[in-house]
């Protein structure tokens, strides 16, 4: 798993956004969306809201999904705050071509 540069590392298994997103983004949204959170001591999201929108219902299933997710602070980032940190997601638009 890539690091993040949020000043804090996931930890744990990752929970697939893509089943709690694909049903509402039927891939026909293509963009970046930026979610602003942050984390409580214990590492879990505390306050969270898309600083950058694609849509309410794709912002939902994000939201949902990654508030469930965990984070551990950075060894050695003991200056960076856990406030108001952001995650960039990139939705690319697919095709489905019938024949």
């Amino acid at each position: 798993m890539r690091k993040m540069s949020i000043g804090a590392n996931y930890v744990g298994k990752l929970t697939p956004m893509r089943s709690n997103i694909s049903r509402f983004s039927r891939g026909t949204v293509a963009g970046n969306m930026v979610l602003a959170i942050t984390l409580g001591k214990d590492g879990r999201v505390k306050k969270i809201h898309a600083a950058k929108s694609l849509s309410p219902r794709l912002d939902k299933a994000a939201i949902d999904t990654v508030r469930r997710w965990r984070f551990k602070k950075i060894e050695g980032n003991a200056d960076v705050s856990l406030e108001n940190l952001q995650l960039k997601f990139i939705f690319r638009a697919t095709c489905h071509p019938r024949f």
